[in-house]
């Protein structure tokens, strides 16, 4: 806003001798009344009554145009700041357009996002199941290719406590994987598994145990 000690009827009533006081912010009504009304008595000083509301008038007058104009003034600043105002109000809609388009694409992306780590998971679950049917192949491999080598060295009605050792060994290697797998429960095994089950027992009696 404009300093309204800068107003031109301000600065005429700052020169003006008899109302200069008019600018002063202490200024005194009643002292600066008594002091006119003195100064009429005196003859050839002052100015009387009259000569004092004539010239009060004419500047208020001046004062009030001036005051109008300064309004003004600041009224097209203002309008200027709502210009502006309304100028960021837009730039922000477009601003908050390109958010929303921003957001819509994230939402986008964390719909495609959470898609993939869906299928991620689902082909995660599909190779956790594929390497456990890959691994219980091959226990089941390794399970009937030790009962393959044992009912080898029992081929004879009398096997030698040597024998009777490498039977003992690969019974033990094939032991582990037997109960890793859960062999047990394989229905194609069942025939291998009666078999291995009697060596638990028979293996005892022909090979002495170290304590």
């Amino acid at each position: 806003m404009s300093d309204s000690s800068q107003i031109p009827s301000i600065q005429r009533i700052k020169r003006d001798g008899t109302f200069s006081q008019f600018a002063d912010a202490n200024f005194d009504p009643s002292g600066f009344t008594s002091q006119v009304l003195s100064s009429n008595k005196e003859e050839g000083q002052g100015i009387d009554i009259d000569m004092c509301l004539r010239m009060l008038s004419i500047y208020l007058e001046t004062i009030d145009a001036d005051l109008r104009d300064v309004v003004v003034q600041n009224q097209d600043k203002l309008f200027n700041q709502i210009s502006d105002i309304e100028t960021m109000k837009q730039q922000y809609g477009g601003v908050s357009t390109r958010v929303k388009a921003i957001t819509s694409s994230f939402e986008t992306i964390k719909g495609e996002v959470n898609s993939s780590c869906k299928s991620i998971n689902i082909n995660a679950i599909r190779l956790s199941n594929y390497n456990a049917v890959i691994l219980l192949l091959r226990q089941i491999t390794a399970f009937r290719s030790g009962v393959k080598k044992i009912r080898g060295y029992l081929v004879d009605e009398n096997p030698s406590q040597r024998v009777w050792l490498r039977v003992q060994k690969t019974f033990q290697e094939i032991d582990r994987v037997f109960a890793e797998g859960h062999l047990a429960n394989v229905k194609c095994l069942q025939e291998d598994v009666k078999y291995f089950n009697s060596l638990r027992e028979e293996i005892p009696k022909h090979v002495s145990v170290k304590k």
